[in-house]
């Protein structure tokens, strides 16, 4: 079939929107015993401007659904542009890597098809970047009293000091390895630009000792990424009929601080800088 005729064909096929599909396989029919099949289409699965380090990336290299594909290879751009086969990926249509300072660049990908015993190659699809950003650092708890030994009705005050820049963040405490509970949400609210937050509980009861860490959120190509734990810190409430109290009673336990005072006729928690409660 000649180019024009092959052309006017297809103009009166799509006339009918019926056959939309038919018009398409013409096509595909024409450019691929031409030996020009299309171009792929590659695309990043999870599609992000920014990857966190040591994330996993799939690239997925598209071909079209009518063509019996034989194989796929993908590229790698290198610095003076030229394209560099990545090595065992012509099984399928996925490659996979974590993300790191040699995954970082642009990539492409072909595939293959056989025609009369010779292989046809697609042209090289689009270009998708991989870029990357290091995760938020961890940040410090401080537990005051130093000591973390309280007497019960003692105030105890819990600090998470991040990184010291003016990103805004969002805090978040833990006890025993569970996310303390909260008044409202406001914690979670891009809201709060201090480095650090505070949660300070005014009488202090036995149900407070524990295991206690924080992290927080900070934005990073869009999306808010969350920072490891901190390292945990004890708190142990002190009974005074009958001794020291801990939640995790195999460490050793210190000489218990005495009391500030009670400050009975304020609210049991005090919430600084970010607005949390603790139960």
């Amino acid at each position: 079939m000649k180019s024009a005729a092959l052309v006017t064909a297809c103009l009166q096929i799509l006339l009918a929107r019926s056959a939309h599909a038919a018009c398409l396989r013409i096509l595909l029919w024409s450019s691929v015993h031409a030996g020009t099949p299309p171009a792929a289409i590659l695309s990043l699965d999870p599609q992000h401007h920014i990857y966190i380090r040591d994330e996993k990336v799939i690239l997925t290299c598209l071909a079209p659904d009518s063509l019996k594909v034989a194989g796929y290879t993908f590229f790698k751009q290198q610095q003076d542009q030229t394209l560099k086969e990545l090595p065992n990926s012509r099984m399928g249509p996925y490659e996979m890597f974590r993300v790191n300072e040699g995954t970082v660049g642009s990539y492409s990908c072909v595939y293959w098809i056989m025609l009369s015993r010779r292989e046809i190659f697609s042209p090289h699809s689009n270009l998708v970047f991989v870029a990357m950003a290091d995760p938020p650092p961890f940040p410090v708890l401080k537990v005051d009293p130093p000591s973390g030994v309280v007497n019960e009705g003692g105030s105890l005050r819990l600090t998470c000091l991040a990184d010291g820049t003016t990103t805004e963040k969002r805090f978040h405490f833990f006890k025993d390895g569970a996310e303390m509970a909260t008044s409202n949400e406001g914690s979670r609210e891009p809201a709060n630009t201090s480095p650090n937050a505070s949660v300070s509980i005014l009488q202090a009861k036995v149900k407070h000792s524990g295991e206690f860490a924080c992290s927080y959120e900070e934005e990073i190509g869009g999306r808010w990424i969350m920072s490891q734990w901190s390292k945990t810190g004890k708190v142990v409430v002190y009974l005074p009929d009958q001794g020291p109290y801990s939640s995790a009673p195999s460490s050793p336990t210190p000489n218990p601080t005495p009391s500030l005072g009670y400050l009975r006729s304020a609210p049991t928690f005090l919430i600084l800088m970010v607005p949390l409660a603790f139960c």
